[in-house]
């Protein structure tokens, strides 16, 4: 009888702490949901700058630590760097009515943030410092309009267009030393109008140079240019790249995925298409130093490339890609095409994860780009919006 007594009792007592610990569990968890009242739940985006139509939002970049956000825009800031955790404004670089820039990118190390774009009265190149906000060099360059740095800091590389007779222009893609400042390499194509869009690989030995012509004319041979990268960087500093393959239909917008097995490209009027990207069979450039400064011919014939292939193309939406960018964790491919919403796909299935809508109506996306981490991305419109979606 004692011993069915205890039993009970010692039941009745584990329930009693059973209740308590869901009690406070439940506390626990209203009290998460309110401290996350302020951050990025749900559907709802933290909205970082609110919407301005005389600071229309053309690029962004997140810092290699995920903190800061770049915005390259239109107006008297033309570049803003904002802390993603506060949401506060750090600074901004205050220039006269009609600057803008239309590309940005943060340095591997997180301490220089490049922009290219027009101000101070002219078509530029900038590199700012990052904890000061001060200008640290400009270098005047005709309607520069991409930028992107090299994984390892070394190299920057540019492409825009040179004015040519009448309203016509030439594209140009360039490579710097990022220590130096010096040009090393420099491509002009004859037929097509602009680069749109450079993205270096994620391990550096290949440079994407996407380019467009207007009106989408068939005549004109236009696509996205693959050009192999010495991993010496004294052949690099010869401007030895080799181009190694084409790939057909305009490029404005380029995206590797993380593990560099695909590359997402998107034109004008155009299908989003997602190439499969083959191993390096050689290193570049197909030469070697003959000790005197010069290229020599390799030894042995190298293997040739194999052809890319398109692993998958996304029929809808076709329109001008403005931007398009693969999770850091490859989980999904993001892209903004113009007049539709924000389309997220999951890369292993090619199915629609889920679309977003512009916060004004009537306003386009233009940009978009995903925290280091993959946990969220960050999206700019027409309408000067900046804001911060939860990934998933």
């Amino acid at each position: 009888m004692r011993h069915t007594e205890t039993r009970r009792s010692c039941l009745a007592h584990l329930l009693a702490m059973a209740s308590v610990l869901a009690c406070s569990l439940a506390c626990l968890s209203l009290k998460c949901l309110a401290g996350l009242s302020g951050e990025v739940s749900g559907a709802e985006p933290l909205v970082l700058q609110q919407g301005d139509y005389n600071n229309d939002v053309h690029s962004l970049a997140f810092s290699p630590d995920g903190r800061l956000l770049a915005v390259g825009c239109e107006g008297n800031h033309p570049l803003k760097l904002f802390d993603t955790r506060t949401r506060h404004l750090l600074w901004s670089d205050t220039r006269e009515a009609g600057s803008y820039l239309s590309g940005v990118a943060f340095s591997p190390d997180g301490l220089s943030v490049a922009g290219v774009g027009f101000f101070v009265g002219d078509n530029v190149i900038a590199v700012w410092d990052v904890r000061s906000g001060r200008l640290q060099r400009v270098l005047k360059r005709n309607w520069a309009q991409c930028v992107a740095w090299s994984p390892d800091g070394r190299w920057l590389c540019v492409g825009g267009a040179t004015p040519r007779v009448g309203y016509s222009r030439g594209p140009w893609a360039a490579l710097w030393d990022t220590r130096s400042w010096k040009l090393l390499w420099e491509w002009a194509p004859v037929a097509e109008e602009r680069v749109g869009r450079v993205a270096w690989a994620p391990d550096g030995a290949r440079l994407a140079v996407g380019c467009l012509i207007s009106g989408g004319d068939i005549r004109v041979k236009t696509g996205t240019r693959i050009w192999l990268v010495p991993r010496d960087a004294s052949a690099v500093r010869k401007g030895w790249l080799q181009l190694e393959q084409f790939l057909p239909g305009g490029a404005g917008a380029l995206a590797w995925s993380p593990d560099g097995s695909l590359l997402a490209t998107g034109g004008q009027n155009t299908r989003l298409s997602v190439w499969k990207v083959p191993p390096l069979l050689i290193s570049a450039p197909l030469m070697a130093q003959s000790g005197r400064g010069v290229p020599s011919a390799p030894s042995g014939e190298p293997k040739k490339p194999k052809p890319w292939t398109v692993s998958r193309p996304l029929d809808r939406p076709r329109g001008r890609w403005n931007c398009i960018a693969f999770a850091p964790r490859g989980l999904s491919l993001a892209g903004v095409c113009s007049g539709f919403p924000v389309q997220l796909w999951f890369p292993r299935t090619w199915s629609l994860q889920r679309t977003l809508e512009p916060r004004s109506g009537g306003a386009e996306w233009r940009a978009l780009a995903f925290t280091p981490d993959g946990a969220s991305f960050a999206t700019g419109g027409e309408d000067g919006t900046v804001a911060l979606w939860p990934q998933g």
